[in-house]
C-alpha cells in the first residue's frame, strides 16, 4: 500500500470508528471504560503490523470490555476462554469472532513535555530571559529545552548532539542552522548498560537577548555572547518545556530532569545569575519582570502551576516523572534511615522527561464485546489471527474475567500474578510472533526496525537511559500472551502468564472451583477476600502493593487459608495512581535494582509519596505474611535441578486424606518423564531463619538483625539441586552468598506449613516452577489435595 494510498484508508477508517461502524460486538453499546486525554498536537510514529490492548486487565461477567487495535493488514479477532492446553489455542472455547478486512492503522506519539497553552505575547520584545537548571540523560539528537517555536518562527533554547547548546531566536532559516553555539558542554551519564551509574551533574541554563545580544550562561559562566542585528520574535503559538514545534507539532523531546524553568521580560545581570546558581532551586523566584515560574513542587501528576502574576500553568504531556529532587538535593540517603522527603530541605523538586514516555496509546476503541454474565471466571484473552509470508502469527493480550458482583462466590480466590507480566512487558510494539509457543526473555522480543520508541520496562531502561519506574496499562503488552515461554525453549518453562495456567487447569481438572481475580483487584477491594476460605498465589506473584499484602495479611488474622505456589514472592513494592492507569516501581538494593546507592532518594513513589524498594527494607517484609521470603535462583534445564524432598514425613498433610506414603529424604514433585520439568526454578523462597544463617557479613549499618521465624512454622520439604551447577544466593540484605547446603544437596526452596495463631494457615510451596508440575506427579498433586482438604476446600 503507497503511503497516499495508506493516509487516505487512515482517514476513512477513522472517520467510520467515530461513526461508530467499527466498534461493537453486542445489541446493547456501553460506554467506554477508558478514555484518553485529548493530546495537544504531537510528533505521530506511524506503527507496521497488528497491535492491540484492552481497557483494563480484569473485568467481572456481565461487563463490557473494550478493545483497541491498530493494523495494517486484515486480521481475525477472537475474543476466547483459555481451554486445558497451556501450549496452544486449540482447546480454547471462543466467545466472539470478528472478522476485520478493513483494519485501522493507529499511530503512537511517544515523548514527555511541559504544554503551556498560554505562551508569551506575539509580539517583539527588546529584551528577554530563559533560565532553568537541567540535568542531561542523553544528547544523541538535537532536544529542545524550552521553546515558543513552530517550525522557524519564535525562538527555542536547545541541546545539540554533542551536548552544547544553542538559543535560536530567529537569526537563521532553521534553528537546526544557528551558528551560536556554546563550546561548553552538558555533562553527560556513564554507561547506559550499568544500572547503577550516577547521574550526570546539574546544570543551571540561562539564555538572554537585550540590546541586540544575546548570551549563554552555563553554572553562572558566560559560555557564548553574539550580536544579533534583529530582534526576537515570538510566535503565536504555546510554550512546551522539553519540545518545540515542528508543523505545528510537538517534537524534539528532552532526555533530561528539569527543575524550576522560569522567563523574564528583561535581562538578568550576572549578579542575579550568580544568586540564582547559588541558590540551587531552593527558592521561588519573584524578581521584577517575571514572566512565568514553574516550581514543579507538585511531585505528582500532571498539572503544573506557574507561580507568576500571569497564570501561564502548563499540562504534562505523556506522564513524565516526579520524586526525583532537585539540583541541591544530595540522593545517596541512607538506606535504612527513615528518611521523609518532605521534611528534607534540600530536596526540592524535579521533572524527568524522556522521548519515548508513552503510558496511553490513546486510540480509538475498535471492538466491544459484552462479557457473558453466565461466563466462567478465569483466564481469558483476545486474539489477532494473520498471515503473512505463508506463515499465520498471533497476537494475545490475557483478560482476567472475575465472578460477577452478584455472582455467590467459589470457596477459592485464584490472583493472577499480573503485576508481574506489567513488569515485564518491555517491547511493546514489536514484531509478533507464529502461532506456538514463543520464547521471550527478560529484554522484551526484538524491537521493530523503524522508529517506534517506548520498549522500556522494569527491566529496560528507558531509550536514554534514565530507570524506568513507571508503566502503562493502556498500551499494547505482548508478554502477557498466554502461551509465551522463558528461558531455553526446548525447557518449555514459563514465568508469565503460562506460569499461572498450570496451577489454574490443574484446579479445573480435579473439579475445585474458584474465582479469578488480578492483582489490581486485590489492591482496589481488600475486601473481595472476606467470603473466600482459600486464596492461591501462584507463579511469580513477585510485584504488590502495600495494601493488597495488607489485605492478605487481614484475610489470614480472619481465619483465611494461603496456598502459595509462587517464587520471588512480594518482592517489589508497587503502588497505582488514582484510576489504576499506571504502575510505579522503583529499584534499589537488590536483584535487578535500577538506582544504586548514590540516586538512592529517588526511591520514593510519586503516587503515594512513600518508599518504594524492597518490602522488607521498609519493615514490610513478606515473610510477615507468608513465612518465606525470597534467596535463590538457579537456571533451569539441566536434570537434578529440582525436585522436592521430604523433612517432616509424619506431618499429618503428608497422609489425610490421601496417604503419600514419602518418606524422610525421598524426593517428589518431578516430571517421571522429563529430567528437565522440576518444580524447583527458576527462583525460590525460604524462611527468614534460614536466610538469615546464610550471611557471612555484619547486617548493614541500621539494618533489621537476629530475625527469627514466626511461631506455628513447619518445614515440611525442601527443593533441592543436586546438579553440578550454580545456585545463585542472596541473604536477607540481598548479598550474593554461598547457598545452604544440607545431606549433598543446595537448598533452593523450602516447603513449610504455617498455623499463625490468628487461626489463618499458610501452605508454601514458594517456586515459580511449582504449579508446572502438579499435573504429572501424584504424590504432589496428593500433597496439594490435602492441603485443600484441611483448608476445607474439596472438589466439585
Amino acid at each position: 500500500m503507497s503511503k497516499s494510498t495508506r493516509r487516505s484508508f487512515v482517514q476513512q477508517t477513522s472517520s467510520l470508528l467515530a461513526g461508530g461502524a467499527l466498534l461493537g460486538s453486542s445489541a446493547t453499546a456501553a460506554s467506554p471504560t477508558h478514555v484518553a486525554s485529548p493530546l495537544p498536537p504531537h510528533r505521530a510514529v506511524p506503527l507496521e503490523g497488528v497491535h492491540l490492548y484492552t481497557d483494563r486487565i480484569s473485568v467481572a461477567a456481565g461487563e463490557p470490555l473494550q478493545i483497541y487495535t491498530s493494523a495494517t493488514e486484515p486480521f481475525e479477532l477472537q475474543f476466547v476462554r483459555l481451554g486445558p492446553d497451556v501450549d496452544g489455542p486449540d482447546s480454547d472455547a471462543v466467545i466472539k469472532t470478528w472478522h476485520v478486512d478493513q483494519p485501522l492503522a493507529q499511530p503512537i506519539h511517544p515523548g514527555s513535555y511541559i504544554h503551556v497553552a498560554k505562551g508569551l505575547p506575539a509580539e517583539a520584545h527588546g529584551s528577554i530571559t530563559i533560565e532553568l537548571w537541567v540535568r542531561l540523560w542523553n544528547a544523541d539528537e538535537s532536544q529542545a529545552i524550552i521553546s515558543q517555536l513552530n517550525d522557524n518562527q519564535g525562538w527555542a533554547l536547545i541541546v545539540e548532539p554533542d551536548a552544547t547548546l544553542t538559543f535560536f531566536t530567529g537569526e537563521t532559516e532553521t534553528w537546526a542552522e544557528s551558528p551560536h553555539r556554546t563550546q561548553a558542554k552538558l555533562s553527560r551519564p556513564g554507561k547506559k548498560v550499568d544500572y547503577h551509574f550516577p547521574p550526570a551533574a546539574w546544570h543551571h541554563v540561562v539564555a538572554t537577548f537585550a540590546g541586540g545580544r544575546k548570551a549563554i550562561w552555563l553554572d553562572g559562566r558566560l559560555v557564548g555572547n553574539w550580536t544579533i542585528s534583529s530582534p526576537t520574535k515570538v510566535a503565536n503559538v504555546p510554550l512546551r518545556i522539553g519540545a518545540l514545534g515542528i508543523d505545528g507539532r510537538a517534537g524534539q523531546f528532552l532526555d533530561a530532569d528539569i527543575a524550576q524553568p522560569a522567563i523574564y521580560g528583561r535581562e538578568l545581570n550576572a549578579d542575579e545569575i550568580h544568586d540564582h546558581y547559588v541558590l540551587r532551586a531552593r527558592t521561588v523566584y519573584s524578581e521584577p519582570g517575571l514572566l512565568a515560574c514553574w516550581p514543579l513542587d507538585e511531585d505528582r501528576g500532571c498539572a503544573v502551576h506557574d507561580s507568576g502574576p500571569h497564570g501561564r500553568d502548563g499540562q504534562i504531556v505523556n506522564h513524565a516523572t516526579w520524586m526525583i529532587g532537585g539540583p541541591a538535593f544530595l540522593p545517596a540517603v541512607a538506606r535504612y534511615d527513615r528518611y521523609e522527603p518532605a521534611l528534607d530541605p534540600r530536596r526540592g523538586h524535579g521533572l524527568r522527561l524522556a522521548c519515548d514516555d508513552l503510558y496511553d496509546c490513546a486510540w480509538q476503541a475498535t471492538h466491544q464485546v459484552e462479557v457473558p454474565a453466565s461466563a466462567k471466571s478465569g483466564l481469558y484473552a483476545v486474539r489477532a489471527r494473520f498471515t503473512s509470508d505463508g506463515k499465520t502469527f498471533l497476537r494475545q493480550a490475557s483478560v482476567v474475567v472475575k465472578p460477577a458482583a452478584r455472582a455467590k462466590k467459589a470457596p477459592i480466590a485464584f490472583l493472577f500474578a499480573t503485576n508481574t507480566w506489567k513488569a515485564y512487558s518491555a517491547g511493546p510494539f514489536c514484531p509478533a510472533w507464529p502461532v506456538g509457543s514463543m520464547t521471550v526473555n527478560t529484554g522484551g522480543h526484538a524491537s521493530p526496525p523503524n522508529d517506534v520508541r517506548a520498549a522500556y520496562s522494569f527491566y529496560r531502561h528507558h531509550r536514554g537511559g534514565q530507570p524506568a519506574y513507571q508503566m502503562g496499562w493502556h498500551v499494547p503488552w505482548p508478554v502477557s500472551d498466554p502461551h509465551l515461554r522463558y528461558l531455553k525453549p526446548e525447557v518449555g518453562y514459563s514465568h508469565l502468564a503460562r506460569a499461572d495456567r498450570h496451577t489454574q487447569v490443574w484446579l479445573e481438572r480435579e473439579g475445585y472451583r474458584y474465582d479469578a481475580y488480578a492483582d489490581i483487584d486485590l489492591h482496589r477491594q481488600p475486601e473481595l477476600l472476606a467470603d473466600y476460605r482459600v486464596l492461591f498465589i501462584v507463579g511469580h506473584s513477585e510485584y504488590w502493593t502495600s495494601e493488597a499484602m495488607a489485605a492478605v495479611r487481614a484475610f489470614l488474622d480472619r481465619g483465611g487459608h494461603v496456598v502459595c505456589l509462587s517464587g520471588n514472592t512480594m518482592y517489589w513494592r508497587v503502588s497505582y495512581d488514582e484510576a489504576g492507569s499506571v504502575i510505579e516501581c522503583r529499584k534499589s538494593d537488590a536483584w535487578g535494582a535500577q538506582l544504586g546507592p548514590a540516586s538512592r532518594g529517588e526511591c520514593w513513589h510519586e503516587h503515594d509519596q512513600r518508599r518504594g524498594g524492597v518490602p522488607r527494607d521498609d519493615n514490610q517484609p513478606g515473610w510477615r505474611t507468608l513465612g518465606v521470603e525470597f534467596a535463590t535462583n538457579n537456571l533451569l534445564g539441566v536434570p537434578g535441578a529440582g525436585p522436592f524432598r521430604v523433612v517432616a514425613p509424619d506431618h499429618f498433610l503428608f497422609h489425610t486424606p490421601h496417604e503419600l506414603g514419602l518418606k524422610t529424604g525421598e524426593q517428589f514433585g518431578a516430571d517421571p518423564n522429563d529430567p528437565l520439568r522440576q518444580p524447583i526454578g527458576h527462583e525460590a523462597d525460604i524462611r527468614v531463619s534460614t536466610l538469615m544463617s546464610m550471611s557471612l557479613q555484619e547486617p548493614p549499618t541500621g539494618a533489621p538483625t537476629d530475625l527469627v521465624d514466626p511461631p506455628g512454622i513447619t518445614l515440611l520439604a525442601e527443593g533441592i539441586v543436586t546438579a553440578p551447577m550454580k545456585l545463585t544466593a542472596r541473604d536477607y540484605y540481598h548479598r550474593i552468598v554461598p547457598p545452604p547446603k544440607r545431606d549433598g544437596a543446595q537448598i533452593a526452596c523450602e516447603v513449610i506449613h504455617w498455623q499463625r495463631p490468628g487461626g489463618g494457615q499458610v501452605f508454601a510451596a514458594p517456586s515459580i516452577a511449582a504449579g508446572w508440575t502438579l499435573a504429572v506427579d501424584r504424590r504432589w498433586a496428593g500433597l496439594m489435595k490435602n492441603v485443600l482438604h484441611h483448608f476445607g476446600v474439596e472438589p466439585g
